[in-house]
Parts: C-alpha cells; sequence; structure tokens
C-alpha cells in the first residue's frame, strides 16, 4: 500500500479534529498554488460506531478549513458494502455498524464537486488483561511524590504489534475523564526506545520490538497527577484511577509518531500554517487516504481499575 506524507495543513485539521473526538509536497509549494485539500478521518475500535470527518482546507494562504456537509461516505467490509454513513449534528457522518476485531473495513468518500478519497484498516486483536497496580510514595523528588505503575503486556503473537497506554481519573460525578501523561520520574524502556518520548506526546505508544512474542513487564514512574492523589495526612492511590492498553493498528502508531513530533516542532501553539512554518521545523504528517489526506486507523482497548499494590 502506498503511504503518503504532506506537510502544514494537515497537521492543522489533525489538531482541530482531535479537539472534537488526527506524494511528499512542500510548505512553500503550497502556498503558492494555494491547495485546497479534502481530508477524511476514521479513528476506528470495537466499543463505538464507526464514524467519520470529512473536511476541506480552504487554501494554504487561508489557515481555515471546512467541515463537508454532503459528501457520500460509504463503508465497506472486506470489500463488501456494509453501510451509507449519516451526517449528525457534531459535523461527524455515523455508520450504525461497530468494527469487529479481525476483519478490514473501507471508507468511501465521494465530495460534492466529484473528488474520491478512500482508506481502510484491519481491527487489531484485543489485548490480554494487563492488571495494572501501583506503588504509591516511592520517591520524593522535587517537593512531589512519585508512584510506580506496574502491568503485564501478553504479546502472544510473533508478528510485529504496536501499543498505546492511557492512564486516566474517572470523575464519577460528572461523567469525564482525564488522561495524564505529565509529572513522569522515570518511563519504561519500551517506550524511550522509540524516540519519541522528548517530544512530550500526549499518550504512550510504543512498539514490541524489545519484547516480541513475549510476556512484558511494563513500568513507569509518575508524579501525584499521575497515578495517586492528595488527602489531608498522606497520598493514597486513587479509586478512579484506570488504564487504557490499546493494541493499535500500524498505521495508528505512524499516524500518532508523525502527530506527536510536528506538533513538538510547530510548538503546540499554532494558530495557523504561518505560525506553523514559523515556530519549528514541521516533519510530514503520515496519511494513509487515497485521493487526498488524512488517516483512517484504528486500535482494540482493554480498560482496568489500577489497584495499589500489596
Amino acid at each position: 500500500m502506498h503511504y503518503k506524507t504532506k506537510k502544514g495543513i494537515f497537521l492543522i485539521v489533525v489538531i482541530l479534529l482531535t479537539l472534537f473526538s488526527s506524494c511528499t509536497k512542500q510548505v512553500d509549494y503550497l502556498i503558492e498554488n494555494s491547495e485546497s485539500i479534502p481530508i477524511i478521518q476514521s479513528i476506528m475500535s470495537p466499543d463505538r460506531l464507526i464514524t467519520v470527518y470529512v473536511a476541506q482546507s480552504v487554501g494554504a494562504l487561508d489557515n481555515s478549513f471546512k467541515f463537508i456537509a454532503d459528501a457520500t461516505v460509504l463503508l465497506y467490509s472486506e470489500d463488501v458494502f456494509v453501510d451509507t454513513l449519516k451526517l449528525n449534528s457534531d459535523n461527524k457522518y455515523y455508520s450504525n455498524v461497530y468494527p469487529i476485531a479481525g476483519k478490514r473495513y473501507k471508507i468511501v468518500v465521494e465530495t460534492p464537486d466529484g473528488k474520491m478519497l478512500w482508506g481502510e484498516t484491519t481491527i487489531p486483536s484485543k489485548p490480554i488483561a494487563c492488571n495494572p497496580v501501583v506503588t504509591p510514595n516511592l520517591i520524593y523528588f522535587d517537593q512531589i511524590w512519585f508512584g510506580k505503575l506496574e502491568l503485564q503486556i501478553n504479546d502472544t503473537s510473533p508478528k510485529p504489534n504496536y501499543y498505546e497506554l492511557l492512564i486516566f481519573k474517572f470523575d464519577s460525578v460528572h461523567g469525564n475523564k482525564y488522561t495524564q501523561t505529565s509529572s513522569f520520574y522515570e518511563m519504561d524502556k519500551a517506550v524511550i526506545n522509540e524516540g519519541d518520548w522528548g517530544f512530550y506526546p500526549p499518550t504512550i505508544f510504543f512498539s514490541d520490538e524489545l519484547f516480541n512474542g513475549t510476556k512484558y513487564d511494563f513500568y513507569c514512574i509518575g508524579g501525584a497527577g499521575g497515578y495517586v492523589k492528595y488527602t489531608p495526612d498522606s497520598i493514597v492511590c486513587c479509586d478512579h484511577q484506570y488504564t487504557s492498553l490499546r493494541n493499535t493498528s500500524y498505521s495508528y502508531y505512524k499516524y500518532r509518531k508523525s502527530y506527536t513530533r510536528h506538533a513538538y516542532n510547530s510548538g503546540m501553539q499554532s494558530d495557523g500554517l504561518l505560525n506553523l512554518i514559523s515556530t519549528g521545523n514541521p516533519v510530514d504528517m503520515y496519511s494513509n487516504v487515497h485521493g487526498g489526506l488524512g488517516v483512517i486507523v484504528s486500535y482494540n482497548q482493554i480498560v482496568e481499575k489500577i489497584n495499589e499494590k500489596i
């Protein structure tokens, strides 16, 4: 399969789309030609209906984009037509289908001006339970208590696998999740091996390069904002703290890597293409969409409560 990258405009759209839910051409070429580009994005998981964003960049000299409200969005499973997606009020096209692990899904989009885009992904298998535990009050550094999170990854397949780990608090009153990746004292070597940790990724992602086909004991040491909470007299394990271990498609992994580096190099303060150019050295954004830009990617996850280690 041919994968493409393009700088600048795709990053703007990925940042904005992320707030709602992610043939090389140089930025100066896009500015000179004010090219308008169709973009689609779908991140599939068996625990939610398949949805798709469809957008169009206004042009390289105009730092905005618009959602396309009258596109034709079709879903195929193993090349067999399954559904026509319908636009909802949140600017996403919705299917009535929950994707199934092991199946390949293709999104085909026709824009009102006749442009055709498509991309596909195969849904990964669900990870095996990893039983996350925390040892609080392990290290005190710079006026912060750090606890150690441990979990076991059962990487049973001999083929390359790709993972993402989210650590979040759950607000049972308001039903909100708060993902946390800051205040880490020490990170597992599998993550460091990726070479992305210095770019402050919004989530923890890594491959099984160091432990392919084995059971791997993963750990990281985080601060009070990560795995523990303050009480009037001590720091204890949080009752509403969870991990989400995701087995991801290779395309999802590549999307995360390119987005992390591009966002870091652009300063994470971008309000448009011209600011992106001036605030860093952008890297090519990953895209696996044919006929335009975007990502059609997937993951399968297991969510588990973090218990205090006995």
